[in-house]
């Protein structure tokens, strides 16, 4: 029981796609499509040089710890997990069943940071149990 979420953030490149660490949170889940909104609205509404604000720039590196402080700054408990499978998603993204952690409340949410732009990923019972 809980409300569980997994977020992943990537960037797709010409030869691969770069993915964070799976960010997880066991209670935060059902608040969680308000944070990527907020994070997404963020990023599309700043106008600043991101040499002198090199946070913004839209590098998974440097997006994943601005999506990380809006997640304190709600208050919403969250731990980092590696992802070590990554690399068997170099052609397509991942599912909420590929994460190394189970978040079957509120599934995956995939961030886009090039694009900034989320899609989310339900977990499947019946693919797990298979």
């Amino acid at each position: 029981m809980g409300a569980r979420a997994n977020v992943v953030l990537y960037n797709e490149t010409k030869e691969e796609i770069e993915y964070s660490p799976v960010i997880y949170t066991h209670w935060g889940g059902g608040e969680m499509n308000n944070v990527v909104q907020t994070f997404i609205d963020m990023y599309h509404n700043d106008n600043s040089d991101t040499n002198m604000e090199p946070t913004m720039r839209r590098e998974v590196e440097r997006a994943f710890p601005v999506f990380t402080r809006l997640l304190e700054n709600r208050q919403i408990k969250y731990q980092v997990f590696n992802f070590n499978d990554a690399s068997d998603y170099m052609s397509e993204t991942p599912k909420a069943n590929d994460m190394p952690i189970i978040a079957d409340d509120y599934g995956l949410y995939l961030i886009n940071v090039e694009t900034m732009t989320a899609h989310k990923s339900e977990f499947d019972w019946k693919r797990e149990l298979a």
